[in-house]
């Protein structure tokens, strides 16, 4: 099964959003409880002042760094590129 495939199916009973062109998915500093995983659209990730980046598409997952740091910090930046839909994984309730 491809990873898409099975976010699609998490998607089921997981959190889906929607997300805008353009619009912050989130910014560097910011406290992160999730990571996503793409399910449709493009995603540009940034980070170190904009001088890295990367840009994403359905299938990959990114944020996850947040959930592995003692302070849970944002180190870079997410942003919609098109229209997405994002699966939003490990949220605390």
């Amino acid at each position: 099964m491809h990873a898409l495939d099975t976010m699609r199916a998490l998607a089921s009973t997981g959190e889906v959003i929607n997300v805008q062109t353009g619009d912050p998915i989130f910014r560097s500093g910011e406290s992160g409880d999730c990571m996503f995983g793409l399910l449709e659209g493009t995603v540009e990730l940034t980070w170190n002042g904009d001088s890295g980046h990367e840009t994403i598409q359905a299938g990959d997952v990114f944020g996850a760094g947040a959930l592995v740091t003692h302070d849970h910090c944002r180190y870079g930046n997410a942003r919609a590129v098109t229209p997405c839909r994002l699966l939003v994984m490990n949220r605390e309730k």
